[in-house]
């Protein structure tokens, strides 16, 4: 599922967790998970809710995670 999440928000930009769960038809606490692992990595970042006025993206009030990039560790790697 970590493939399939950076690959999402690397094709479809800013997504929140709600959306990510809904296009990949996995539960919200796992995709939260999943989530988790690639903020510790760097792969991702979570754009806090009052980044956006809602003008630009309609998801005013709701976190969105947003891809950044290929310098962060490998997705195999492990955090211990």
């Amino acid at each position: 599922m970590l493939h399939d999440i950076s690959a999402l928000l690397q094709k479809q930009g800013p997504m929140s967790k709600a959306m990510i769960s809904r296009e990949l038809k996995a539960s919200e606490p796992a995709v939260e998970q999943m989530l988790a692992l690639l903020i510790a990595r760097g792969r991702i970042k979570r754009l806090s809710a009052d980044a956006c006025s809602g003008g630009c993206c309609d998801s005013a009030g709701v976190d969105l995670y947003q891809w950044q990039g290929e310098q962060a560790l490998p997705l195999s790697t492990s955090l211990e």
